[in-house]
C-alpha cells in the first residue's frame, strides 16, 4: 500500500511539472498569438510537453518497473489517448461552450493524469514483463 502511495505521489509531482509546461506552453502561444485558436495551442504544447513526459514517467514514477521493448509504443497509444482528452476537451469547452481556454486547461489537469496513471500503471510500464516474468520489486 505504501508502494503505491509513493507512486501516485511521484506520479503526481511529475504530473504536476508536465501539466505547468503544457499550461504556459498553451498560454504564451496565445498570448503571443503565435496560433490563431486555443484548440492548435493546446496540439502545440501537447506534442512539445510529451517526450517530457515520457522520460519523466519512465524514470522516476516507474523507474522500479522492468523495461521492455514495448513501452515506446505503449505509450504512444496512451499519448494518443490522452491527446484525445486534451484537445478535445479544449475543443468542447472553447468552441462549443463558448468559455475561456482556462476551462479547457481544467478539464486536462483533471482527466489526463487519471487515464494517464491507470493506463501507465497497468499497461505501459507494467509490474511483470511480457510472457509472465515477474519482476523482483
Amino acid at each position: 500500500m505504501l508502494r503505491l502511495l509513493r507512486r501516485v505521489l511521484v506520479y503526481g509531482a511529475v504530473g504536476i511539472g508536465v501539466a505547468l509546461c503544457y499550461s504556459v506552453l498553451v498560454a504564451v502561444m496565445l498570448r503571443a498569438q503565435l496560433v490563431s485558436t486555443p484548440t492548435l495551442a493546446a496540439v502545440f504544447a501537447f506534442l512539445l510537453v510529451l517526450p517530457l513526459s515520457y522520460v519523466a514517467q519512465r524514470r522516476t514514477s516507474f523507474g522500479d518497473r522492468p523495461r521492455d521493448g514495448g513501452q515506446p509504443a505503449r505509450f504512444a497509444v496512451l499519448a494518443l489517448t490522452t491527446f484525445g482528452i486534451s484537445v478535445g476537451g479544449m475543443a468542447i469547452v472553447v468552441e462549443l461552450l463558448g468559455l475561456p481556454y482556462w476551462g479547457g486547461l481544467i478539464v486536462t489537469w483533471v482527466c489526463v493524469p487519471i487515464a494517464g496513471f491507470l493506463m501507465n500503471t497497468l499497461w505501459v510500464f507494467p509490474a511483470s514483463k511480457p510472457g509472465g516474468l515477474h519482476s523482483s520489486s
